[in-house]
């Protein structure tokens, strides 16, 4: 077992799995898609109206700073909102040039180091983060899948969801059987989890619940505005519900940590997934080459320069040290 683990964690096996995913992605789409034509399509995409999904993009990360300031606030924290959404920008930044949402870790680390507190706390409020956002998504998928393809769909995602509420249900048993029997429990273990749920419940009221909910739900939503802003910038007409799974559908694949950000997935996958909707290939490909634009080029544009900016400030001397 320990040998299988090291083999999968080696990284010649990581980095050939991502060269793999790449390279059929690239064979698929070179033999099922003109792509002169995409890029074609791709630079006649009108350009005020990608400015506009630009915006609401960065605007997305604002109020996914304000949901994580107010899961901070329910742990005593007050971080100033330019500190919170450097941190969260960065991350995001990270998330997209490395796999397996490494960014996340790095924004548990520094806001550990920078406003106090645990790691192990931080990490319970990206967890809080994370199944909210799954909960959505899962939503989101079985009601339009559902009006989408009916009972043969429904039936299949009834039972995803069931799986993802007996997974979330199996992990919040496992902390309360640490915390019921903690003497059976190492003092690590313990004080790990302890730390993690209180960061995992940092909002408990209902008010509070309600307000990190409605949060979600907006970040989710401009997410879905943005991506209807896409296809009008390439002159694609999609209805609202397809604008909404190919949503969910980017996000998830997205979040798999295979490639960096899902590259290569997410042009295959998504660019078949509209032409089952009825759109013609260059079309698909022409629409996620102008979204990936947005969340992956300008984020490794503007986050290398912001983390070079960073980073050169962090290292400038203090002027109080300066002064004799």
């Amino acid at each position: 077992m320990n040998r299988i683990q090291s083999y999968g964690s080696h990284p010649f096996v990581r980095h050939g799995v991502t060269l793999a995913v790449l390279a059929f992605s690239t064979v698929y789409l070179w033999t099922t898609v003109d792509i002169f034509i995409a890029i074609e399509q791709v630079k006649s995409a009108n350009l005020k109206i990608w400015v506009l999904s630009l915006i609401v993009f960065y605007a997305t990360i604002l109020f996914r700073t304000i949901r994580w300031r107010f899961l901070l606030s329910g742990m005593g924290l007050e971080p100033e909102l330019r500190s919170a959404n450097r941190l969260m920008f960065l991350s995001l930044f990270f998330n997209t040039i490395l796999p397996a949402k490494s960014g996340d870790l790095y924004r548990c680390y520094s806001a550990s180091e920078e406003y106090g507190e645990s790691k192990s706390a931080h990490i319970g409020t990206v967890a809080v983060e994370r199944t909210t956002d799954i909960t959505l998504l899962l939503l989101g998928l079985l009601i339009g899948s559902a009006s989408l393809f009916e009972r043969l769909i429904l039936s299949r995602l009834s039972g995803t969801a069931a799986l993802g509420v007996s997974i979330v249900g199996m992990s919040v048993t496992a902390f309360y059987v640490i915390l019921s029997y903690h003497e059976l429990v190492p003092q690590k273990v313990r004080d790990i989890s302890v730390e993690f749920l209180r960061g995992f419940t940092a909002t408990t009221t209902f008010s509070g619940t309600l307000v990190f909910l409605l949060l979600s739900i907006v970040i989710w939503s401009m997410n879905v505005v943005r991506i209807g802003l896409v296809t009008m910038s390439v002159g694609i007409n999609m209805s609202l519900l397809n604008i909404f799974l190919i949503a969910i559908l980017i996000t998830v694949l997205t979040g798999l940590p295979i490639t960096p950000a899902g590259i290569g997935i997410v042009e295959a996958i998504t660019t078949s997934t509209l032409v089952f909707f009825g759109i013609a290939a260059s079309d698909g490909l022409a629409f996620v080459l102008v979204d990936r634009m947005i969340t992956i080029v300008s984020m490794v544009v503007f986050g290398s320069v912001y983390f070079y900016y960073t980073q050169s400030n962090r290292n400038l001397p203090s002027r109080d040290l300066e002064k004799p």
